[in-house]
């Protein structure tokens, strides 16, 4: 091997070790910095034909594990499908079960009535339509405040789909930077963190699926959202237990076991079937028939008692509910703290790695310098003969 070929190690093991140096500087620098995926240098050796002489920088590549971040975006999107539900849940259960709530003005009625039977005189039949007047008006305002969530849901629903379709919009565009940067051969994790950081964020809302064998393929609940350096507008109503969005699909569809829209749909038939009822027996009472007020009054007792078992079942029902959703969102958390914690293992920045780092290649570096020193020193001698 000549002398030459002797500096050409020296010089490729001294810029082998000042981009390792680089990569070790650059961690360092972002150990606190939210997002950030811990980067790493692979080395090989140098090649010239059939020989190996010293050593080649690759590659300055992501830390990072596809199955890990798979499994942890599918737990944020789990995460967030329960927590709207359960919020929807306690919504309702507030709504319907105050002290002075929509049953307490069914009782009221139930009393009201037992005291016309007893006696059917003004003073009664007075007490009956001020508890009647009282029940009609919660039940709407019941209806109003379920109809003002219903809507309200509705707009967040637009927002995200909103927010869903600007988060493609700029994945293609890094995709895009990311394919300009590194078709000179250079280095592009930073804008890889910001398109995983952007990912993370759109799992959230929904169900994302990356392709294994093509990272800039990207669907989202079934959907094709990005193809490379190109976007599409998400608008299906995919229906998945994954992301803030499903969740407000399942709450404003009639076709789900439980949502709003069904809850209120119930709501709505029981009250007018129980205030048509009552309404018609306070048509008895103004002139008062008293012959037809106690032909009538039992079976007017027995539908609101009715309606009132029909209740306690509804409450029931929401209370199971409540119980599956915020045990499935409190699994959901469990299983999200583990994900986590292994994923942070990967891609977060161990300061007494990177510094044990950094002292290693270091001396690699003073290492070739040295080398390089001694082959000037020999090439001075051999000249100077």
């Amino acid at each position: 091997m000549g002398i030459m070929s002797s500096f050409y190690i020296g010089t490729g093991s001294l810029q082998t070790s000042q981009n390792a140096l680089n990569t070790v500087s650059h961690n360092l620098s972002n150990v606190e910095t939210p997002g950030y995926t811990r980067q790493q240098v692979l080395i090989s050796d140098r090649k010239m034909g059939t020989n190996q002489f010293g050593s080649n920088y690759c590659e300055c590549r992501q830390v990072r594990d596809a199955f890990l971040d798979k499994s942890t975006r599918e737990k944020v999107s789990e995460l967030n499908y329960y927590e709207e539900m359960t919020k929807a849940i306690n919504y309702v259960q507030d709504l319907f079960d105050s002290e002075d709530g929509y049953k307490t003005s069914i009782e009221n009625l139930w009393i009201s009535l037992q005291e016309i039977k007893k006696s059917d005189d003004a003073a009664s039949i007075e007490v009956f339509n001020q508890r009647l007047n009282e029940f009609s008006e919660y039940s709407k305002t019941i209806k109003k405040s379920l109809d003002s969530y219903i809507n309200q849901i509705n707009k967040e629903k637009e927002v995200v789909i909103e927010k869903v379709n600007e988060i493609s919009k700029q994945i293609a565009k890094l995709n895009k930077d990311i394919k300009k940067i590194e078709i000179i051969k250079e280095n592009a994790n930073d804008l890889k963190d910001t398109k995983n950081n952007l990912l993370d964020e759109l799992s959230k809302y929904g169900l994302v699926e990356v392709d294994l064998l093509n990272d800039n393929r990207i669907r989202f609940n079934g959907e094709l959202v990005v193809d490379g350096t190109q976007n599409f507008e998400f608008t299906s109503s995919y229906q998945t237990t994954n992301g803030t969005l499903n969740a407000f699909n399942t709450l404003t569809s009639d076709k789900m076991d439980f949502s709003l829209v069904k809850t209120e749909n119930s709501f709505v038939n029981e009250y007018e079937n129980l205030f048509n009822t009552l309404n018609d027996f306070s048509n008895l009472l103004s002139p008062v028939n008293h012959e037809r007020i106690q032909e009538t009054v039992d079976n007017v007792c027995e539908k609101v008692m009715k309606s009132v078992d029909k209740f306690d079942d509804f409450m029931e029902e929401v209370a199971n509910y409540g119980s599956f959703y915020d045990t499935q969102k409190t699994t959901c958390e469990n299983c999200l703290e583990s994900a986590n914690n292994l994923r942070n293992q990967l891609l977060n920045v161990s300061s007494d790695e990177e510094l044990a780092f950094l002292m290693k290649f270091q001396n690699a570096y003073n290492a070739s310098s040295r080398y390089i020193n001694v082959l000037n020193d020999m090439l001075d001698t051999l000249l100077n003969i």
